[in-house]
């Protein structure tokens, strides 16, 4: 990733002037027990390093909150658009004074800040066509909202910014009206990646802690960009620190013991691989294990009016009990796990395959419990169901699990096609193993599970005594 400023301005020199500028900030400390290192011989670009052994619960550093660049603290609202920007939802308000603060050059308070950031990206919002194709297939293509974003930058951000742009010098040096545009949507998707890959969800001072019975909700808190704690990698496995918001400061605080030497890393949550790319631009097989794999019910539905004769208006009786149970939902997940088989379905999506596959006689004893089943059933109709809309969905990937194998024997590939590669074979085999878990858990049902079929009238009858009632529990 490349720097906002040119290659003129020594990235060592970058480091060492934001590290100046963070101890100037009053009441900020950096233990001398760290160090911002190059790390971009790892691929990892800069990074915090152990400089002598730490302890848990020891602190890195302490940042006050006024070093936060965010909405609140920008200079930009203290401006004539400082009242227009308070009505800008966070993402958005955010965006407009990250690109005020650069438009000010050194004059900005964040200067040295800044001059550190990426420019440049892997995320998938910044990806050709071309090169998302390689991840059709992959649910993660709904999620970038590249369309929303620039109709969201086209509609508020760019007249607010050309009405006033005197605020924001560095969009002046073009006299053609068109390329301005391009230039402007172009900073403003920088900055959104910016804020996404790097800002952290901040504590709001309440004056009244009862007035918002939402005040805890993630989505409600503000955004920030805090110095330093941004240049964490992050490591789902070796996450060794994280950060402690007090009344008037930020706290970076060891969680174990770090030796002299080691990385020191913050963590993004439990990501799949497919928004770890979308996110933050870059993978790693550290968040294979938290993989997961969207199955539309759209999906489902397909493969049971292509594999069954049921009518809509039985196949919607199903439905009713689909929907007292709360499971009707436009999509599932599956996911990997760490135990046997290796796989997880949704309770959801298991839930409501059950009601799509019961027989007539337990369908109506599930309408008159009125119950949800605290153990799912697991029926030989049941297996087959899923493991053809897991079929299903693996014909929707644009390669096999062996095409891109045989991809991935080349050391040379672009990076991005590499990361697309891993990602779609990575969702290719969990579904492979989904598949494969379900057959054996078919091939293990004991002797007289049900063989349902659809009789002429649509309805689904055993071929054989009624299975086991599953346990209730009340809703």
């Amino acid at each position: 990733m490349s720097d906002f400023t040119d290659d003129d301005y020594p990235f060592d020199w970058r480091s060492g002037d934001l590290m100046n500028w963070i101890k100037q900030q009053p009441g900020a400390k950096v233990s001398p027990c760290i160090r911002l290192e190059d790390l971009r011989g790892r691929g990892a670009g800069r990074g915090v390093v152990a400089t002598r052994d730490i302890g848990p619960d020891e602190e890195l550093f302490k940042l006050p909150l006024s070093s936060v660049l965010s909405v609140k603290t920008s200079s930009l609202i203290k401006t004539n658009l400082g009242p227009t920007v308070q009505q800008l939802d966070e993402w958005l308000a955010l965006t407009l004074a990250l690109l005020f603060e650069q438009g000010q050059g050194d004059s900005s308070k964040w200067s040295a800040y800044l001059k550190v950031l990426p420019a440049s990206f892997d995320t998938l919002m910044h990806w050709t066509q071309l090169e998302l194709e390689e991840l059709r297939g992959c649910k993660v293509l709904d999620k970038i909202g590249k369309e929303d974003a620039e109709k969201a930058f086209n509609d508020q951000l760019l007249p607010l910014i050309k009405k006033n742009s005197y605020m924001f010098p560095q969009f002046k040096v073009s006299k053609s009206a068109n390329s301005v545009d391009a230039t402007l949507l172009e900073s403003a998707h920088v900055m959104a990646t910016l804020i996404m890959a790097y800002a952290f969800d901040l504590e709001e001072e309440q004056e009244d802690s009862t007035s918002d019975e939402n005040s805890s909700d993630i989505s409600n808190l503000p955004k920030g960009m805090v110095p330093l704690a941004d240049m964490l990698n992050a490591d789902g496995d070796r996450n060794n620190a994280h950060l402690v918001q007090n009344e008037d400061f930020l706290s970076m605080v060891a969680l174990k013991p770090i030796k002299r030497g080691e990385e020191i890393f913050n963590d993004y949550g439990q990501l799949p691989r497919s928004d770890l790319l979308r996110r933050y631009g870059y993978i790693t097989d550290n968040y294979k294990k938290w993989d997961a794999v969207e199955i539309d019910a759209s999906t489902l539905f397909q493969v049971i009016r292509e594999n069954s004769p049921i009518d809509e208006k039985r196949l919607e009786r199903r439905l009713d009990l689909a929907r007292r149970w709360g499971v009707l939902e436009e999509s599932f997940e599956l996911r990997r796990d760490d135990t046997p088989p290796g796989f997880s379905i949704e309770p959801a999506l298991h839930l409501l395959v059950d009601a799509l596959t019961m027989d007539s006689a337990v369908m109506q004893e599930e309408f008159d419990a009125d119950e949800i089943p605290e153990e799912p059933r697991f029926t030989h109709e049941m297996g087959i169901l899923l493991k053809k809309v897991l079929q299903a969905r693996l014909k929707g990937y644009k390669t096999t699990m062996a095409e891109d194998a045989a991809l991935l024997q080349n050391d040379h590939l672009p990076r991005r096609l590499q990361m697309a590669i891993e990602v779609r074979i990575g969702e290719k085999e969990l579904i492979a193993t989904a598949i494969n878990g379900l057959q054996h858990q078919i091939d293990n049902i004991p002797g007289g599970h049900c063989m349902a079929t659809a009789d002429g009238n649509g309805e689904y009858e055993d071929e054989m005594s009624q299975g086991p009632q599953s346990k209730k529990m009340k809703t």
